[in-house]
């Protein structure tokens, strides 16, 4: 089985908001795919984990993210030098 990458850009201005809107998310892939495994959504991701590191702008913290994303891990939440939080997971598909 593969995985997809997935990444979305947070509306969240604080980390304790932004692991808020990622629970979400990810209630919403599993509400919307099912509970089966293999969707290739946000469903798949195994909890939630903050990289500490700020990142200069979007695709920098996205390149990152697909890079070191692990299958089956947690969707990881970055932050931006503006401030942006945004959210990446490698999902089993």
């Amino acid at each position: 089985m593969g995985c997809e990458f997935n990444f979305k850009v947070l509306r969240a201005q604080s980390e304790s908001d932004a692991r808020q809107e990622v629970y979400r998310i990810i209630e919403n892939a599993a509400w919307e795919y099912g509970h089966g495994g293999y969707s290739g959504s946000f469903a798949e991701a195994n909890g939630i984990a903050v990289h500490k590191n700020t990142f200069l702008d979007l695709d920098d913290a996205e390149k990152w993210l697909d890079e070191n994303a692990e299958k089956w891990g947690p969707a990881i939440i970055a932050k931006t030098k503006d401030g942006t939080y945004c959210v990446g997971a490698n999902c089993s598909s």
